[in-house]
Order: structure tokens, then sequence, then C-alpha cells
């Protein structure tokens, strides 16, 4: 019972890190303003089907906060918060 939970948070983590990395690359590529924040967006989808929705609604507010926190562009955080991560 134990092993099932610490599976869980593993994943969602390095999945939380690549989010947060995709986001951050957005600010490095200037065209990517838009694709960063989809990318993000799409690495939600194995978090909700495998762990069910109450999890990847955490991970979409953790990575969300965070994206408003650290990177520097408002627009591309914005779009992950009100389109790319609710979609």
């Amino acid at each position: 019972m134990g092993g099932r939970k610490s599976k869980s948070m593993a994943f969602c983590g390095v999945m939380g890190a690549l989010m947060v990395t995709f986001m951050l690359l957005g600010d490095v590529v200037p065209l990517a303003t838009f694709c960063a924040p989809m990318l993000a967006g799409l690495l939600l989808v194995p978090v909700t089907a495998e762990y069910g929705n109450r999890m990847g609604a955490t991970l979409y507010l953790a990575v969300g906060v965070l994206s408003l926190l650290i990177a520097s562009d408002p627009e591309m955080s914005f779009c992950f918060v009100f389109m790319a991560g609710p979609y």
C-alpha cells in the first residue's frame, strides 16, 4: 500500500519537473511562448489517466504557481494557467 503512494508521488514529481522545464524553455525560445504551455499541459494527461483527477489537479496547481513565480514571460504563464492546463 505504501509503495503505491510513493510511486505516484515520484511520477508526479518527475512530470512536474518536466512541465516546469518546458515552461522555462519557453522563456529561452521566443517562438515557444504558446508552444511551451501546450507541451506542459500535455504532460498532465498521463498523470490524470494513471492516478486520477485529484492528483492531476494538484500537479496543475503546483506547476501553475511555479510558472507564475519563476517564468519571466507572464503571457506564457497565464496561457498555461487559463488555457492549456484546464483543457
